[in-house]
């Protein structure tokens, strides 16, 4: 008996449909399947929550990592681990206090500079308003008065009434 002919058209028509299989039945589950902010959205409040404290044990479970990954490092020097741990803790607090003394810096260069400010505009606008010879006259009168000036100014009200185009706040005021 002579061995059959192979069928070729038979052959190519597997051929292509386990390609479109193979292929084509990965790539419609990805194109059909939602994304995770499309999942998130179609969640109830509640559940939406739930997802939210997942994600911050998530950022718990991150920490603890990092403080087992610490201790493996402290757990390589000679020492104790208590005392490098204690060590490392006052290199820390050392930074955040120089850290927190640099912002109040910050905060009390930003204060004198807004006094400063406010204190030259105040000075102008009554130098427009009095003139000069009276401004010099009442310069001592405006001693006195100059911290009521100073505090609202910095507590802001006089600026943004100036951004704004308002009316300033009554600067005179007597507290």
């Amino acid at each position: 008996m002579p061995p059959k002919p192979t069928n070729w058209m038979m052959l190519g028509k597997m051929a292509v449909a386990g390609l479109v299989c193979c292929i084509g039945g990965p790539a419609l589950v990805v194109y059909l399947s939602p994304t995770e902010e499309q999942l998130f959205k179609k969640y109830n409040p509640e559940l939406q929550k739930r997802s939210l404290d997942n994600k911050n044990k998530n950022k718990k479970q991150q920490e603890f990592d990092d403080f087992v990954g610490r201790l493996k490092d402290y757990s390589k020097s000679d020492k104790h681990i208590w005392d490098v741990a204690s060590a490392q803790g006052k290199i820390a607090r050392e930074a955040k206090i120089l850290d927190q003394k640099r912002i109040a810096d910050e905060i009390k260069a930003r204060k004198e500079e807004i006094r400063s400010f406010c204190y030259m505009k105040i000075k102008d606008m009554l130098t427009r308003l009095l003139g000069e010879n009276r401004l010099e006259q009442d310069m001592g009168q405006l001693v006195d008065k100059n911290k009521i000036l100073l505090r609202d100014a910095v507590s802001g009200d006089a600026i943004i009434a100036s951004l704004f185009g308002l009316p300033p706040p009554n600067l005179f005021k007597e507290t």
